[in-house]
């Protein structure tokens, strides 16, 4: 019987030396999926997490008189809070595309920018809209579509 105790201790500290290292190491924060939906509220917060990636965002648009952008909420668009809103950096070729979309709710999968005024070389770009620095650019011809009516908030 006094063997057993013998057996144990070392293998308890074993085991607790093995597990220390993966308790000592901070967890990395866990990245955004790819086409995750996302809130206008939560990629603005953070747009360094998103910068790059590609999400899905459920807004308001507006796509016509150089007012590109997908809102969080119609009350944002009508009060112009910029601070809710992220500009859309292409629009459809098919103008009776954008004149359908325009001013309804809308989801958007696209590539997220947090920093729309510069390019790849580091030269300014001038945009005109009303949103802030943030911008998606989407992707085919679904990358913006309607708000599915189970997803649309209610009246």
């Amino acid at each position: 019987m006094l063997k057993r105790p013998r057996l144990i201790l070392p293998a308890l500290a074993m085991l607790a030396a093995a597990l220390l290292p993966a308790c000592a190491t901070p967890a990395a924060p866990p990245a955004p999926p790819v086409d995750a939906l996302v809130d206008i509220q939560d990629i603005l917060a953070a747009p360094f997490d998103y910068d790059g990636k590609t999400v899905t965002i459920k807004g308001w648009a507006s796509l016509l008189n150089e007012d590109y952008g997908i809102w969080a909420s119609q009350a944002d668009y009508k009060e112009r809070n910029w601070r809710n809103c992220i500009s859309l950096l292409n629009t459809y070729a098919d103008a009776s595309k954008n004149e359908a979309l325009d001013l309804s709710n809308v989801l958007v999968t696209g590539v997220f920018s947090r920093d729309i005024f510069q390019n790849k070389d580091g030269q300014v770009v001038v945009r005109l809209g009303a949103c802030n620095e943030a911008g998606i650019l989407f992707r085919g011809p679904d990358g913006l579509r309607p708000l599915p009516p189970s997803m649309r908030p209610p009246a």
